[in-house]
């Protein structure tokens, strides 16, 4: 029963980080289909910031900014 419960969370956490990695990549395309290639220091802190919250900020951000100075995290 324990092995069983340990795959259901294992599952449940991985589900998570893929859809939290998902928003990340939504973030990065926005910016990239907007402005082209982004800064390497850009990419890193988008796919560090955690939070399906966070990242929808983000991804309006990205789609809304006027320059890719006026997108920060």
């Amino acid at each position: 029963m324990a092995k069983r419960e340990g795959r259901a969370e294992g599952r449940a956490e991985g589900l998570t980080e893929g859809q939290l990695q998902g928003l990340r990549e939504a973030v990065i395309d926005a910016l990239e289909a907007r402005f082209g290639e982004i800064p390497y220091a850009t990419r890193e802190a988008v796919n560090h910031v955690g939070g399906d919250a966070a990242l929808g900020k983000l991804h309006r951000l990205a789609v809304t900014a006027k320059s890719p100075d006026a997108f920060s995290i």
